[in-house]
C-alpha cells in the first residue's frame, strides 16, 4: 500500500492500489459462514441503497393509500360507504410509512451502512493478514 509521500504524489496510482486492495479482500471474503458480519453488513447496505432508490415510488404510494383512506372517511360521513375502523389504522400506518420515506430514507442514511460495511471489511484484515507482532509496520517500511 501507498505511504503518505507516495499518495501525494501519484494520488491516481495510490487510489488504483487501494482499488485492488479492496477488490482483493471482497474476493478473499466471500465466504459466508467465516466472514458472516461482512455479509449482513453487505447486505444492510445493498437493502439500504435499494430503498433509497425506490424512495420516490414509496413516499407515492405511501401518500397515496394515506389521501385514499381519509377519502373513505369523508365518505362514510356521507353514507357513501360503510365506515370501517381499520380506515383510521391503515392512514394512520401509511402516514407513518410516509413520514419514513421522506425523513429517514436518504443518502446519509445508505452512506452508514457503507462506511459500517467497509469497516467490516477492513476487519478482515485481521483474520486474513495477521501482523507479526516482531516486525512493527512503520510509514517507512511500507514504500
Amino acid at each position: 500500500m501507498p505511504n503518505k509521500r507516495q499518495e501525494l504524489r501519484n494520488p491516481q496510482k495510490a487510489d488504483e492500489a487501494y482499488e485492488t486492495a479492496v477488490k482483493y479482500l471482497i474476493s478473499r471474503t466471500r465466504d459466508t459462514n467465516a466472514f458472516r458480519l461482512i455479509f449482513l453488513e453487505n447486505c444492510h447496505y445493498g437493502f439500504r441503497r435499494n430503498m433509497l432508490g425506490m424512495r420516490t415510488i414509496g413516499l407515492a404510494v405511501s401518500m397515496t393509500v394515506f389521501f385514499g383512506t381519509i377519502g373513505a372517511v369523508y365518505a362514510s360521513l356521507y353514507g357513501l360507504v360503510v365506515w370501517r375502523a381499520g380506515f383510521v389504522l391503515v392512514s394512520v400506518i401509511s402516514l407513518s410509512l410516509g413520514v419514513f420515506w421522506w425523513k429517514a430514507v436518504n443518502s446519509d442514511w445508505v452512506r452508514n451502512a457503507a462506511t459500517d460495511y467497509a469497516e467490516r471489511l477492513l476487519d478482515s484484515l485481521d483474520v486474513l493478514l495477521p501482523v507479526s507482532s516482531e516486525r512493527p509496520l512503520s510509514e517507512d517500511s511500507q514504500s
